[in-house]
């Protein structure tokens, strides 16, 4: 309900919606499409790319197409699918990808494509704090660490963030992301809110903007979870990455290697919640290269602007 909110709020919708374009009104009433970011073109593990490689959309008089920071989170197309990709990419009058390997893959398939920064980076801090009434981060703040986890285990990593909260008299706020982690049993809550009753804060039902606003007040971030990574940039958060520990999460991982490489001076990358709060505590502290930042999203903008050119 709280992100429904938020999209009626914020986004300019359509009165339609669809999940398949045999469902999609024939006539659309947009100037264009823009097809992005996250893994839409992901097939197998999960994904679906039909509807975002555009397949059975001839059906509608469609306006022109462009892809803006598309992902697939493969390292290549499974055979079977080539014909599929051939077919949806000659759809598009202009193509972006998130990763470079994305620029390679479609490149290999015979397309050519751009490589812009993830659509988060579009815009600069003050843009977010501006239209959403962020406050970033004060120095004289209380100290704060946001954990945002895909596929760590909490259960398992809340002693120690019980402990740093202790060690480093900080605020912790777990932002639970319910589709990869067991809720926390209530009884479990309630007596770690007994024992730290200011300390650690579970944020259950965040919706879009909960989830800026977190990092936009945080001191340090711990996670394994790319989107936490972008927002920690823009907010200039001291981040801790964990590394994958699983095949499918490892196939991901070129997106988060290719920024903090090419973005990120200092050990972002830990194997674990326990690393990763030792360096804290030692006063570790990363920084970004924000003249780096700064042209790539310039690049990319241009880019948007030319291929949003209807002619």
């Amino acid at each position: 309900k709280k992100t429904e909110r938020f999209l009626n709020k914020y986004l300019k919708l359509t009165p339609y919606h669809f999940l398949q374009w045999k469902d999609a009104p024939v006539v659309l009433g947009v100037d264009f499409i823009v097809v992005g970011s996250d893994q839409v073109w992901h097939c197998g593990d999960w994904g679906d790319p039909t509807v975002y490689l555009l397949e059975g959309a001839d059906k509608c008089n469609l306006p022109p197409a462009i892809s803006y920071a598309a992902s697939f989170g493969l390292r290549e197309i499974p055979k079977d699918f080539i014909p599929l990709y051939k077919r949806g990419l000659s759809r598009f009058k202009a193509i972006s990808c998130r990763e470079r390997e994305g620029v390679e893959i479609c490149k290999g398939l015979g397309y050519e494509a751009t490589h812009v920064v993830d659509p988060t980076l579009l815009v600069e801090t003050a843009t977010w704090c501006k239209k959403f009434g962020v406050n970033a981060r004060k120095q004289n703040a209380k100290r704060r660490l946001v954990c945002y986890f895909m596929s760590v285990d909490l259960n398992k990593a809340l002693p120690y963030l019980i402990n740093f909260a202790r060690q480093m008299n900080c605020e912790v706020d777990i932002l639970v992301n319910n589709g990869a982690i067991l809720p926390i049993p209530n009884s479990f809550e309630k007596a770690i809110k007994n024992i730290l009753p200011s300390r650690i804060h579970f944020l259950r039902s965040a919706d879009p903007l909960d989830f800026v606003k977190a990092f936009s007040r945080a001191t340090w971030t711990l996670t394994d979870s790319f989107h936490a990574v972008m927002f920690s940039s823009i907010f200039e958060c001291n981040v801790r990455f964990i590394r994958p520990s699983n095949i499918m999460r490892s196939v991901m991982f070129a997106r988060i290697e290719e920024f903090a490489y090419s973005c990120v001076n200092g050990e972002f990358f830990v194997d674990d919640v326990e690393g990763a709060l030792h360096s804290f505590g030692k006063g570790d502290k990363i920084s970004y290269n924000q003249k780096k930042i700064s042209q790539l999203r310039l690049n990319s903008y241009a880019w948007l602007k030319q291929a949003l050119v209807k002619n």
